[in-house]
Order: C-alpha cells, then sequence, then structure tokens
C-alpha cells in the first residue's frame, strides 16, 4: 500500500480530542476491496472514514485513471492522549474481508 499523511505535519502542536487527518492511499491491486479508512493511535482506533475522494495529484503522480478514489480526511478524537506529549499515528486501510492493512 502506497499512502501519505498530509496533515497533520510531523512534530505539529495538535489537539489530540480535534484533530483533523487528511491524506491519500492506494491499495494496489487491492484498492477496489477498501471499505474504509483508519487511523490508530498506541494501538486503539481513533477515526475511520468509508469516503475517498479524487486527488488529481495523486492520481497524476502514480499514473492512476483521474476518476480514482485515493483522498481521505478523518476528524479523529484521541482522547487517552497525554498533552505536550509525542503521538504516533497509524494508517491502515479495511478491505472488504475485513483485514486490515499494515
Amino acid at each position: 500500500m502506497l499512502a501519505a499523511l498530509d496533515t497533520p505535519l510531523p512534530d505539529a502542536l495538535c489537539d489530540p480530542l480535534a484533530l483533523r487527518v487528511e491524506g491519500w492511499l492506494h491499495g494496489a491491486p487491492d484498492h477496489p476491496k477498501i471499505s474504509a479508512v483508519e487511523i490508530h493511535a498506541a494501538g486503539q482506533l481513533v477515526g475511520s472514514t468509508r469516503a475517498l475522494a479524487v486527488r488529481p495529484d495523486v492520481n497524476a503522480g502514480l499514473t492512476l485513471p483521474a476518476d480514482t478514489r485515493t483522498g481521505f480526511q478523518i476528524d479523529a478524537h484521541i482522547s487517552a492522549a497525554i498533552f505536550d506529549a509525542p503521538l504516533t499515528l497509524t494508517l491502515h486501510a479495511l478491505l472488504t474481508d475485513g483485514t486490515r492493512t499494515a
């Protein structure tokens, strides 16, 4: 899976209770099987979406068909976060068969 987070930027100071996560992913041969995009922090699911949007910049860069939906936007809520402490976000795609990408 190819993916990138556009926001938040690395080392950005963010509110963990209202965290906007934006980016893109492409699951190569499994892309049509993506049913949701998930954001995890400290091993916990903190946000997800089933809506993917067309990202012309990504599609051009990866030479994908123009209508391929690769972009996502998730409003995450990390209630167990410690304020002013670093937090690592991980991105997973949930596939239609129930498996998650690493």
